[in-house]
C-alpha cells in the first residue's frame, strides 16, 4: 500500500506545470487535455511516454492533500491498530479474522474503482502508455532547455530506485519491532479498546 501510495506521487510529481500560453495550443490540437508524447533515447535503446500538456500548481497541491496524504495515513494507521489486533487475537481463527480485515481496509479504494468507474474508463485509463522518468544524461543537449523538468528522474526517485530495496528491509524491520514492543511489552503505549 505504501509504494502504491508513492507511486500516486511520483505519478503526480511527473505531470509538468500548466503553462497556458504554449499547452492550451497543444490541448486544443490534440482535442483533449491530457496529451502525451514519446521521447526515445539518442541511442534508441530506451523509449519514455511523457505528459505534454501539465496541471496548476493548486491542483497539484489538492491531489497530493486529498489523494496522496490521506492514502498514506490510512495504511500507517490501518498498520497499526490491525496489527494490534493481530497480536491481542486469542485464537487462530480470530487472527485470520483480524488479518482479513486488515486487508480488506486496504483494498476498499480498489474496490470502489472497480464498483464507481465503468468499464469503458477502465479501458482507457488502462489503455495510457505508462510513463516514465528519463535521466538528465540522457536527454540530448539540444532538448534540455525545453524538457519539461518534471519528466526528469529526480534524485530522490533515483536514490529510491537504487537504495530502497536496501532501506525497505531495515525501515520494516524497524516499524515491526516499534509494533511489537508497543502492543506486546508491558506498559504498551497504544490502545485500541482491546
Amino acid at each position: 500500500e505504501l509504494l502504491e501510495t508513492m507511486a500516486i506521487r511520483r505519478f503526480i510529481r511527473s505531470i509538468p506545470v500548466w503553462d497556458k500560453g504554449k499547452q492550451l495550443e497543444i490541448a486544443r490540437k490534440a482535442g483533449t487535455c491530457l496529451a502525451v508524447r514519446r521521447f526515445t533515447t539518442p541511442d534508441g535503446q530506451r523509449t519514455v511516454y511523457t505528459m505534454t500538456t501539465g496541471i496548476t500548481h493548486g491542483y497539484r497541491a489538492f491531489a497530493t492533500v486529498f489523494l496522496v496524504l490521506p492514502k498514506l495515513v490510512i495504511a500507517a494507521v490501518t498498520l497499526v491498530y490491525a496489527s494490534g489486533y493481530v497480536l491481542a487475537a486469542e485464537t487462530n481463527e480470530d487472527i485470520i479474522l483480524n488479518a482479513v480485515a486488515a486487508v480488506f481496509i486496504l483494498d476498499i479504494d480498489d474496490y470502489a474503482y472497480h464498483f464507481f468507474v465503468t468499464k469503458t474508463q477502465q479501458i482507457l485509463v488502462e489503455g495510457l502508455p505508462s510513463l516514465g522518468l528519463v535521466p538528465l544524461d540522457e536527454v540530448p543537449e539540444e532538448l534540455q532547455t525545453t524538457f519539461p523538468k518534471e519528466a526528469l528522474l529526480a534524485s530522490d526517485d533515483a536514490a529510491w530506485q537504487f537504495l530502497g530495496g536496501f532501506a525497505l528491509a531495515p525501515a520494516l524491520f524497524g516499524i515491526a519491532a516499534a509494533i511489537y514492543q508497543s502492543w506486546c511489552e508491558d506498559g504498551s503505549v497504544l490502545a485500541v479498546g482491546l
